[in-house]
């Protein structure tokens, strides 16, 4: 997961490593109240993805990008 960007402001290059993925499953929300969804793309490991914003939508949001084992999540870890 490429996590340099996401702490400075800029999450192109955060949000680029989904291109080409496709949703394979929803899996329910997790504990925090997110939509969580596991994505797949070819020669890569499948990852999981959860949707932070809030339901009246005046909030910013935000994808969080992980493994698909949540014990194995590690912000130094890249998509691509």
């Amino acid at each position: 997961m490429n996590s340099s960007n996401r702490n400075s402001g800029n999450f192109d290059n955060y949000y680029k490593q989904l291109e080409g993925c496709k949703i394979q499953a929803y899996k329910g929300m997790g504990d925090d109240g997110f939509p969580r969804f596991i994505l797949t793309k070819k020669g890569y490991e499948d990852i999981q993805i959860e949707v932070s914003r809030d339901p009246e939508g005046n909030e910013g949001g935000f994808l969080f990008i992980g493994e698909t084992d949540e014990s194995k999540v590690s912000p130094s870890r890249e998509l691509r």
